[in-house]
């Protein structure tokens, strides 16, 4: 008799499947939500990314990087000019901007992370209003550089273009991600604390 009871004992304490299958899954649910989430907005994007109006944006993006590019190449001292989306320096044209070139994957990667994160969208909206920004404005460095290297040290620029400039635009991009979400956080953490 004391057998069996040791036996049923043994087959009740051992979880079913079924719940561990659940026990697994409320443990996971808000990162498979998330990862859920950003991987139907990223696919979402992609499917943008064929329609005119997007590929118009795109254009107005190349044409804007490379005419705000010059602009600021001229007042540190340099001598460009921009024909459509390529500088030039004097007789030589030294960059042309392609839509690769306006960092638009690292927006998109960005945006879909914010928006697909568990967060209020007042906090959602600025988030996205200064990471962009803040990729732009390393995004135009990132051309003038490649500009100032094309002039200056020619043999370089592959270089500079191909190998250097990828993982600080990656980088770039995760630690704006991840100082956006310790702020959002932060700021829910706050709100919940006030009394209403």
């Amino acid at each position: 008799m004391r057998r069996q009871r040791k036996k049923k004992q043994l087959r009740i304490s051992k979880p079913s499947f079924k719940t561990a299958c659940k026990s697994w899954y409320s443990g996971k649910a808000p990162m498979l939500l998330f990862c859920a989430k950003f991987g139907g907005l990223m696919v979402l994007f992609h499917a943008l990314s064929f329609t005119s109006v997007f590929k118009r944006i795109l254009d107005a993006l190349v044409v804007a990087n490379a005419s705000f590019s010059s602009v600021i190449l001229n007042f540190s001292g340099e001598s460009s000019r921009v024909t459509g989306a390529t500088l030039w320096s004097g007789k030589d044209a030294i960059i042309t901007v392609l839509p690769a070139c306006t960092c638009i994957e690292f927006f998109l990667f960005f945006i879909a992370a914010v928006l697909a994160f568990p967060a209020l969208i007042r906090r959602k909206i600025p988030g996205i209003v200064v990471g962009v920004a803040l990729l732009m404005a390393l995004n135009l460095i990132r051309v003038m550089s490649l500009y100032y290297i094309g002039v200056h040290f020619p043999r370089f620029f592959n270089t500079a273009h191909e190998e250097v400039w990828g993982i600080p635009l990656i980088a770039a991009t995760v630690l704006i991600c991840a100082a956006w979400i310790e702020w959002a956080r932060k700021g829910e953490h706050f709100e919940s604390d006030v009394p209403a």
